[in-house]
Protein backbone atom coordinates (compact mmCIF):
# COMPACT_ATOMS: atom_id res chain seq x y z
CA UNK A 1 0.00 0.00 0.00
CA UNK A 2 2.76 2.79 0.48
CA UNK A 3 3.74 1.91 -2.87
CA UNK A 4 0.35 3.39 -4.33
CA UNK A 5 0.17 6.23 -1.55
CA UNK A 6 3.55 7.78 -2.96
CA UNK A 7 2.50 7.65 -6.71
CA UNK A 8 -0.98 9.39 -5.62
CA UNK A 9 1.37 11.94 -4.27
CA UNK A 10 3.87 12.30 -7.01
CA UNK A 11 0.68 12.42 -9.48
CA UNK A 12 -0.67 15.08 -7.11
CA UNK A 13 2.58 17.39 -7.12
CA UNK A 14 3.02 16.82 -10.67
CA UNK A 15 -0.41 17.73 -11.54
CA UNK A 16 -0.12 21.06 -9.42
CA UNK A 17 3.07 21.87 -10.56
CA UNK A 18 1.20 21.67 -14.18
CA UNK A 19 -1.17 24.05 -13.29
CA UNK A 20 -4.08 21.32 -13.16
CA UNK A 21 -6.43 22.33 -10.18
CA UNK A 22 -9.51 19.92 -10.92
CA UNK A 23 -8.35 16.12 -10.23
CA UNK A 24 -10.06 12.99 -10.36
CA UNK A 25 -7.87 10.23 -8.10
CA UNK A 26 -9.69 6.60 -8.40
CA UNK A 27 -8.10 4.25 -6.17
CA UNK A 28 -8.16 0.90 -4.41
CA UNK A 29 -6.83 2.46 -1.48
CA UNK A 30 -9.26 3.05 1.06
CA UNK A 31 -6.01 4.79 3.21
CA UNK A 32 -5.59 7.25 -0.03
CA UNK A 33 -9.46 8.23 0.44
CA UNK A 34 -9.34 9.04 3.86
CA UNK A 35 -6.63 11.31 3.91
CA UNK A 36 -8.95 13.51 1.84
CA UNK A 37 -11.84 12.79 4.18
CA UNK A 38 -9.98 12.90 7.56
CA UNK A 39 -8.37 15.07 9.59
CA UNK A 40 -4.37 15.09 11.30
CA UNK A 41 -4.18 11.91 13.58
CA UNK A 42 -1.06 12.12 15.77
CA UNK A 43 0.60 8.54 14.65
CA UNK A 44 -0.83 8.08 11.30
CA UNK A 45 1.98 7.14 8.73
CA UNK A 46 4.06 10.44 7.39
CA UNK A 47 2.97 9.32 3.78
CA UNK A 48 -0.70 10.51 5.00
CA UNK A 49 0.08 13.47 6.12
CA UNK A 50 2.19 14.41 3.08
CA UNK A 51 -0.68 13.44 0.87
CA UNK A 52 -2.74 16.20 2.99
CA UNK A 53 -0.54 19.22 2.11
CA UNK A 54 -1.50 18.87 -1.76
CA UNK A 55 -4.69 18.21 -1.11
CA UNK A 56 -5.16 21.48 1.23
CA UNK A 57 -3.91 23.46 -1.66
CA UNK A 58 -5.89 21.60 -4.59
CA UNK A 59 -9.80 22.33 -3.61
CA UNK A 60 -11.03 20.89 -6.45
CA UNK A 61 -9.64 17.21 -5.88
CA UNK A 62 -11.89 13.80 -5.49
CA UNK A 63 -10.04 10.84 -4.35
CA UNK A 64 -12.85 8.18 -4.88
CA UNK A 65 -12.28 4.14 -3.81
CA UNK A 66 -12.85 1.45 -6.93
CA UNK A 67 -12.62 -2.12 -6.72
CA UNK A 68 -9.33 -3.70 -7.54
CA UNK A 69 -10.54 -4.99 -10.84
CA UNK A 70 -11.75 -1.75 -11.87
CA UNK A 71 -8.49 -0.85 -11.27
CA UNK A 72 -7.16 -2.17 -14.99
CA UNK A 73 -4.95 0.91 -16.13
CA UNK A 74 -3.38 1.75 -12.72
CA UNK A 75 -2.56 -1.91 -12.73
CA UNK A 76 -1.07 -2.30 -16.20
CA UNK A 77 1.19 1.02 -15.56
CA UNK A 78 2.34 -1.04 -12.17
CA UNK A 79 3.28 -4.09 -14.42
CA UNK A 80 5.20 -1.81 -17.00
CA UNK A 81 7.23 0.05 -14.35
CA UNK A 82 8.34 -3.27 -13.01
CA UNK A 83 9.11 -4.74 -16.67
CA UNK A 84 10.63 -1.68 -17.62
CA UNK A 85 12.08 -0.23 -14.01
CA UNK A 86 12.37 3.24 -15.33
CA UNK A 87 11.43 4.82 -12.16
CA UNK A 88 8.85 7.88 -11.83
CA UNK A 89 8.03 8.31 -15.69
CA UNK A 90 5.87 11.19 -17.41
CA UNK A 91 4.26 10.22 -20.40
CA UNK A 92 3.16 12.94 -23.35
CA UNK A 93 0.72 10.32 -24.87
CA UNK A 94 -0.21 6.95 -23.24
CA UNK A 95 1.41 3.98 -24.29
CA UNK A 96 -0.69 1.77 -26.91
CA UNK A 97 -1.76 -0.75 -24.51
CA UNK A 98 -2.87 2.23 -22.09
CA UNK A 99 -4.90 3.86 -24.92
CA UNK A 100 -6.79 0.18 -25.28
CA UNK A 101 -7.26 -0.04 -21.99
CA UNK A 102 -9.19 3.32 -21.66
CA UNK A 103 -11.16 2.59 -25.19
CA UNK A 104 -12.60 -0.21 -23.15
CA UNK A 105 -13.30 1.60 -20.05
CA UNK A 106 -15.47 3.46 -22.11
CA UNK A 107 -17.50 0.58 -23.14
CA UNK A 108 -21.16 0.23 -21.80
CA UNK A 109 -20.67 -3.71 -20.64
CA UNK A 110 -16.92 -3.77 -19.48
CA UNK A 111 -16.21 -7.06 -18.31
CA UNK A 112 -12.15 -7.92 -16.86
CA UNK A 113 -9.90 -6.29 -19.53
CA UNK A 114 -8.27 -9.53 -21.65
CA UNK A 115 -4.89 -8.24 -21.69
CA UNK A 116 -3.86 -7.70 -18.11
Amino acid sequence: MPAELWAILDGLTIAWECGIRNLEVETDSLEAVRCRSSTDRPHEPTITKRIRLPLDKQRCVSINFIHRESNVLADYMTKLERIMDMGLALFQYPPMEAQRILLFDRTPQRRRYPYC
